[in-house]
């Protein structure tokens, strides 16, 4: 018999990086998706097969696809730039409407999309989140958040023929491997290599992205088709970040924490000079809104359906400060 084999999407990111290497610990029947010429840092040594299609040619898609028993969609842009709205509509949107219909005409019998937890009211005042909240579009914060979740909407509602549909949105992702350089992964690289000036008094879930992969693997054994599963690791303030990471490195943390209320004013002037230098801003106008509502996610219904867990996050942080010195990425030492 032969055996299954399981295609990536977006396999050059954060998450899809750590899950194409886990699959391929599991097997060798692993196919990544990749843009024509696009590299694959931190897949060479996998043995996954790559195969090349940009992200809404349906025919290439569907080509890449034959023979799957699943297919994982993890592309898709994070962005908190509200000036990258196109971009985000055309890659978390339309990206995901036409990786659908290529994975349906391929006929695949098993859909995982990594949504988001931004695509849930996080605004809402009601807490912790819970699948039961439900995504909506209309009050996200981000207009990432509000792609997110039209991508969602689009892949549970969508005629799929004899092709499942299962939905995980994942916390805050942070931890190795991290080749590209995440959001989370930046803001620990700056802290250290010394360029991180101060630090908010929000606070955020954070998930390893270790455990966000094996929960895709898991929902695509064990997920029920149509359901949204919530992938959260554990809520930690932005202060208690900043001490393990002085702790597990041996790098001082900034001396300055600014209360959100006075980092907000500065953001559009963040996000300007962060424009000018070519940078991503370390903060935004929406950032900042979401690490100040202390919102608690639920993941309740992945660890009993799907066998969720998640490790500590000293030891995420551990294992990041570790990483990213032995791949050169910073130049710090303890």
């Amino acid at each position: 018999m032969t055996a299954s084999l399981s295609v990536v999407t977006g396999a050059t990111g954060h998450l899809g990086t750590a899950l194409v290497r886990m699959l391929c610990d599991a097997g060798p029947h692993v196919r990544y998706i990749a843009r024509p010429g696009s590299a694959s840092r931190g897949l060479a040594d996998t043995g996954a097969q790559r195969s090349e299609s940009e992200l809404h040619d349906v025919e290439r898609l569907a080509e890449a696809m034959s023979g799957a028993s699943v297919v994982y969609h993890a592309a898709g842009l994070i962005s908190l730039v509200a000036s990258d709205r196109d971009q985000l509509h055309r890659v978390n949107v339309e990206g995901t409407q036409t990786v659908l219909t290529a994975a349906v005409r391929a006929g695949v019998p098993r859909f995982v999309h990594v949504g988001s937890v931004e695509a849930f009211p996080l605004a809402g005042g009601r807490s912790p989140i819970t699948e039961d909240h439900g995504v909506d579009p209309t009050h996200t914060i981000l207009e990432y958040g509000r792609t997110k979740a039209l991508g969602i909407l689009h892949v549970l509602s969508a005629p799929t023929d004899e092709t499942e549909v299962v939905v995980c949105c994942p916390s805050g992702l942070i931890g190795p491997p991290d080749y590209r350089g995440s959001e989370a992964g930046r803001v620990i690289v700056d802290f250290l290599n010394r360029r991180l000036p101060a630090y908010v008094n929000g606070g955020f879930d954070f998930v390893d992205v270790r455990d966000a992969a094996a929960g895709l693997i898991a929902a695509s054994r064990r997920g029920r088709a149509g359901s949204i599963y919530l992938l959260a690791g554990s809520y930690v303030s932005i202060p208690q970040m900043m001490e393990l990471l002085e702790q597990e490195s041996g790098v001082p943390k900034p001396r300055v924490c600014l209360p959100v209320g006075l980092a907000l004013p500065v953001a559009p002037v963040a996000e300007a000079i962060a424009r000018l230098r070519g940078r991503r801003p370390w903060f935004t106008r929406g950032s900042l809104r979401i690490v100040s509502l202390g919102v608690q996610l639920d993941s309740s219904r992945a660890r009993d359906e799907l066998g969720y867990t998640t490790r500590p996050i000293r030891e995420t942080i551990a294992d990041a400060v570790a990483w990213y010195r032995d791949h050169d990425l910073t130049v710090a030492a303890g």
